[in-house]
């Protein structure tokens, strides 16, 4: 296939979105390592997400899913994903829709969204715009993220946030794996001030162990002052007088 277009060749196929027990699952991905391994070209696998509100789903199952396939080298697609209250292959019917399924909704999609992209993800693909619009599919079962009249509903809300949030987890976890190699040290602490024996500094930064910044100094000096922080593993970045980066972890 490679020979015959310069196109991403993707790997698509439903039922294998959860890192589990399926059989189906488990072969499919036998069978990507076993098109890699023989030098068949590959670039992506792809998810097909019909989910249902009649349904539970465990959705670090996902994230595992996502981040197996990524580990072989590959993008991860999800490419249909909708969230109805029934079966989706059920007879059309009236939408019969409740502010109570419109809030479990909204939760499912926002879960959803957050386990892929913390998976790492690299697209997701709704299948269709509006609810109901398509009387082939889903007839009458709400399941996407705009309404009849194209507004926005809380499970549009709810997806975007879990977009958000799991951006979130993959920054911080690319941050911690960063600090892995970091030196370990005990600092001397003297009221609120930690104080690097023999290490003077131009700069430095002040993380907790999410990765968020809490502090930045520009100073020639062997401390910094942290203020009042709670106990806890914090990374302290600082640059010397040449520009030389060193990194600490420092458990207080």
């Amino acid at each position: 296939a490679r020979s015959k277009t310069s196109a991403k060749l993707e790997l698509r196929d439903y039922y294998i979105e959860f890192w589990d027990n399926s059989v189906k699952a488990r072969a499919f991905y036998q069978l990507v390592k076993h098109l890699i391994n023989t030098g068949v070209s590959i670039d992506a696998v792809g998810f097909q997400g019909h989910f249902r509100l009649d349904r539970s789903y465990d959705w670090s199952k996902l994230t595992t899913a996502v981040a197996e396939y990524k580990k072989l080298g590959l993008e991860v697609y999800i490419t249909e994903v909708d969230y109805g209250d029934t079966d989706q292959i059920a007879q059309p019917k009236q939408p019969q829709w409740s502010a109570q399924m419109d809030t479990i909704q909204k939760k499912e999609y926002y879960d959803f969204a957050k386990a892929a992209v913390a998976g790492g993800v690299d697209w997701i693909c709704l299948w269709g715009v509006a609810d109901n619009s398509n009387t082939y599919w889903r007839m009458g079962q709400n399941a996407l993220l705009f309404n009849e009249q194209y507004q926005p509903k809380a499970a549009y809300y709810g997806f975007y946030q879990g977009i958000k949030d799991g951006l979130a987890i993959v920054k911080a976890v690319d941050f911690k794996t960063k600090m892995r190699s970091s030196e370990h040290i005990v600092p001397k602490i003297i009221g609120t001030k930690i104080y690097l024996d023999n290490i003077m500094f131009s700069r430095c930064n002040l993380f907790d162990i999410s990765g968020k910044r809490i502090k930045i100094e520009n100073s020639h000096r062997n401390w910094i002052d942290i203020g009042h922080i709670t106990e806890g593993v914090y990374f302290l970045e600082i640059f010397t007088k040449t520009s030389k980066r060193k990194v600490f972890t420092i458990s207080r």
